[in-house]
């Protein structure tokens, strides 16, 4: 039996699991392969996580109530909190998807947001934040001295069209 390099079943199988997750099946057969394989896949299945109330997308949120939070801390790279999700929730993504880059929360619930301010200001990663305007207003009020805007302002870069971006 032939042996293939590391970096190119890896590859192969990057490519596999593309497939799988575009057509909507298959991805999960795929960690059954071998055990590097399933590390590979949770690589790729995790790196985007949504986080909803959305039934039909459920298993995301399962996902980070029943994955070890080092698994979530290492593969998660984009976190996107949406709709009516309990503040618990909210805190617990938060606090288990600490090596995240880009961050939305679009929350159609206007609650207060200043608890969430030490979480988004412990990543420190990010670099791209997107919420409603009202809810970073309140994040940014100087009524503590934790202030999240240096954080933003920190990571404001300009595209190459010269508008500004976070």
């Amino acid at each position: 039996m032939v042996s293939l390099p590391a970096e190119l079943v890896y590859e192969i199988f990057e490519l596999a699991a593309h497939d799988a997750r575009e057509s909507g099946k298959g991805l999960l057969n795929l960690t059954l392969v071998s055990h590097d394989m399933n590390n590979w896949v949770r690589s790729l299945a995790l790196r985007f996580l949504i986080v909803t109330d959305d039934k039909g997308l459920a298993m995301d949120l399962e996902a980070l109530h029943t994955l070890p939070p080092l698994c979530l801390e290492q593969n998660v790279k984009a976190l996107w909190l949406v709709s009516g999700l309990p503040d618990p929730d909210v805190q617990l993504a938060l606090e288990r998807c600490t090596n995240i880059r880009s961050l939305a929360y679009w929350s159609f619930r206007m609650t207060a947001v200043t608890h969430m301010r030490p979480l988004i200001q412990a990543l420190p990663l990010l670099s791209r934040l997107s919420m409603r305007f009202g809810l970073f207003i309140s994040l940014c009020k100087e009524t503590t001295s934790q202030s999240i805007c240096p954080l933003i302002t920190r990571n404001f870069s300009l595209r190459s069209d010269g508008e500004r971006c976070l």
